[in-house]
């Protein structure tokens, strides 16, 4: 690897990394992370590659006493509506004290396509003013506070933008906002009436409302055993009679309805936010209703489901 030769060299080598590395952050997050979880971004190697490659002297010990303070140094997205604007900006003197970045392009679940597709970024905007737009910086005591808007769009059916709110603190990037709201994929195998039921929970779970998960997968499991019951019947006669109708074979082998109702009524009534019964019992649903599958069992004629 080449040295670098002066701090110019040096803060314009750590602006390139650190651009890719926000970047490459903000294609995680956006892609495999959900409601309120974060990834952290952190420069530490980055400062420490690129001070290895500079010379000893006055001009490395000043880069480390800038570099002690990156968490406190913007970061400047490139304007999308500007598309020269979104290659690199080269560094022109010694005095970096930002970095640029660009939206990078994603794959995310479409809810119109109803599968993964590849979204464009087609606009940027940053919410709290910076130093750089001559504003003084928001910092609080893990570092600079900023927050940005990215709009992404399809490029399957390029109908209504995905838009994705990431607040960052310090070396801290934190999805904090979706619209429309995300949409998670569920397995086949559940029925198509009542498996948003599901997918709703998995969203309540990933953004932190256990709770409110676990009352949705008994929802869930309600709402499928009504059309197996009177529209009189309270919802444990309901779930009794449906596991009347399945094969004793099929009873035997693979997880009961009523037992998986009952677990999650139990954690609903003392107000237990037991994250490895969500877990436990999701896989247990769709173990279920594999099961059904394999067994070629037929839906009911009606449902109340909606």
């Amino acid at each position: 690897m080449t040295t670098y030769r002066t701090a110019t060299e040096a803060r314009s080598a750590l602006q390139t990394s650190a651009s890719s590395k926000i970047e490459s952050s903000i294609k995680t997050l956006l892609e495999s992370k959900h409601l309120y979880q974060s990834v952290l971004v952190d420069p530490t190697e980055l400062i420490k590659s690129v001070l290895t490659f500079m010379p000893q002297g006055n001009q490395l010990e000043a880069l480390k006493t800038d570099f002690q303070h990156v968490a406190t140094w913007p970061w400047q997205i490139q304007d999308m509506e500007n598309m020269a604007e979104r290659l690199p900006v080269p560094v022109k003197s010694t005095q970096l004290q930002h970095f640029i970045w660009s939206a990078p392009d994603i794959k995310a679940y479409c809810g119109r396509c109803k599968r993964v597709e590849p979204f464009n970024c087609d606009a940027t905007h940053s919410l709290i003013p910076t130093e750089q737009s001559g504003f003084a910086n928001v910092v609080d005591q893990k570092g600079l506070v900023q927050v940005f808007v990215l709009l992404y769009l399809c490029q399957s059916c390029k109908k209504v933008p995905e838009v994705f709110l990431i607040r960052r603190v310090g070396n801290r990037l934190t999805l904090s906002g979706r619209a429309p709201m995300e949409s998670v994929q569920v397995s086949t195998v559940l029925p198509s009436p009542v498996a948003r039921y599901v997918s709703d929970a998995q969203i309540a779970y990933q953004s932190g409302q256990v709770l409110a998960a676990l009352f949705l997968l008994r929802t869930f499991c309600e709402q499928w055993c009504r059309p197996f019951a009177l529209e009189t019947d309270k919802a444990d006669v309901a779930i009794d009679k449906y596991g009347a109708s399945l094969p004793d074979d099929f009873k035997t082998r693979f997880p009961s309805l009523k037992a998986i109702y009952s677990d999650l009524s139990a954690a609903i009534h003392t107000a237990t936010e037991d994250a490895p019964l969500f877990e436990r019992t999701k896989t247990q649903i769709e173990e279920h209703f594999d099961a059904r599958r394999l067994f070629k069992l037929h839906s009911p004629t009606s449902t109340t489901a909606k």
